[in-house]
């Protein structure tokens, strides 16, 4: 059976690489050979990708069965709706080789509805295979629905969220008693982004926020330099 455990012609391969700006984290796996099996299809069809190891990694994605250790596969932005449509090929392909004993086939027509309605929390085999048995049983989910679904759910990931007040009101508190700390807070707040499906990068916070954040971060600064002014003045 296929790998399940799949959020580029010319390609450069180093498992400590370090990745440019023009590739982004697209997809994670928990071993080198899975990574590799991965990328090869994206080789065939003319995509370039790095390959990182992301243990120490600190880049939130969105993607299909993600697991949060081992070696991600990445690839441009520009690549990533041609990336879904190649890899979307692979595993429909695979659905075929799968021994009908594979879990999904004991799934009702509501619960592979379920995985087809989201299909950003299932691994890419598992999303094929629902709209194959689907298919089967005659409750075929046409194109236009599932791309619907898809912008649907996108447009659902992509809503900014509160930073919180708490955390906003530490930050102002702390900026004036321990300088060093709120700086980190404040850089979280302005700086925190997070990678759609279709390549996407957007700040996860809303626009307030981090307005919130850059002023926890100049005042932080401010005090900090002030402390040093007053210390070396202190020692003259």
């Amino acid at each position: 059976m296929p790998n399940q455990n799949t959020n580029p012609g010319n390609c450069s391969y180093n498992v400590n690489i370090f990745m440019t700006n023009d590739y982004i984290l697209y997809q994670k796996f928990t071993d080198v050979e899975s990574a590799e099996e991965f990328a090869n299809e994206l080789r065939k069809n003319g995509i370039e990708y790095l390959l990182e190891n992301n243990n120490h990694s600190y880049q939130k994605v969105f993607g299909y069965n993600q697991i949060d250790i081992a070696i991600g596969v990445n690839i441009r932005q520009s690549d990533f709706e041609k990336a879904n449509i190649v890899l979307e090929k692979y595993y429909a392909a695979q659905i075929h080789n799968i021994d009908r004993s594979y879990y999904l086939f004991e799934f009702t027509d509501e619960e592979l509805k379920n995985i087809i309605s989201n299909p950003y929390d299932w691994g890419r085999l598992d999303y094929q295979l629902a709209k194959h048995i689907l298919k089967e049983r005659g409750s075929e989910i046409t194109v236009a629905e599932i791309e619907a679904i898809k912008t649907k759910k996108i447009a659902e990931l992509s809503q900014k969220k509160k930073a919180g007040n708490f955390k906003i009101i530490i930050g102002y508190i702390l900026a004036f008693i321990i300088p060093i700390l709120p700086i980190l807070i404040g850089i979280s707040i302005t700086h925190n982004r997070k990678i759609l499906p279709n390549g996407e990068r957007f700040y996860v916070n809303t626009d307030q926020d981090r307005k919130h954040g850059q002023r926890i971060i100049m005042i932080s600064i401010a005090w900090l330099c002030l402390f040093f002014i007053l210390l070396f003045y202190s020692r003259s």
